[in-house]
């Protein structure tokens, strides 16, 4: 009975999960096409400063907040994907979840390895004129998405098991 009413609450907080993910979607698809415009505007107009910045600088500000917004709308897609599963089935722990979770890790830590590659590569053709920045965002959501996928994998193993026992 108290599995019951845990499975019960889980839908309810995804099924309001999964309305947060859409509008954390289409916020994170605005702000990757306004960073996209920004390293638009920086390659084909050579005067193009944002504020007080070096041209330098707005390149780096667009580039970085290009790349984390694709990782942030990939993991939110993802989200959504497993918080709309999980609203409509029987159990949370179903293989596509794991594969879904893991491939946010995967994707993050794909981002963070991009993210130093480029943060070097600025740093070294500016002459240091841009400052290193490495963002912690990309190891804590790889480390929290590998976690949860291996949660999840430990317990559609015990799913499995409970459902061949029945």
């Amino acid at each position: 009975m108290a599995g019951t009413n845990s499975l019960t609450k889980l839908k309810r907080i995804c099924k309001a999960a999964v309305w947060f993910c859409l509008i954390l979607v289409i916020f994170t698809v605005g702000m990757t096409i306004m960073n996209s415009v920004v390293l638009g505007l920086y390659l084909t107009d050579p005067g193009f400063t944002i504020m007080e910045w070096t041209r330098n600088e707005t390149l780096a500000s667009a580039a970085r907040g290009v790349l984390y917004n694709i990782v942030l709308v990939f993991t939110a897609i993802m989200t959504y994907r497993i918080t709309a599963t999980i609203s409509r089935e029987e159990t949370p722990f179903r293989e596509e979840n794991v594969r879904s979770i893991r491939l946010v890790a995967y994707v993050a830590f794909i981002g963070l390895i991009v993210h130093i590659t480029l943060e070097v590569a600025m740093y070294v053709l500016t002459n240091g004129d841009v400052p290193l920045a490495i963002s912690l965002a990309y190891i804590i959501i790889a480390t929290l998405a590998y976690s949860f996928s291996l949660l999840f994998e430990y317990g559609t193993v015990l799913q499995t098991e409970s459902d061949e026992f029945i």
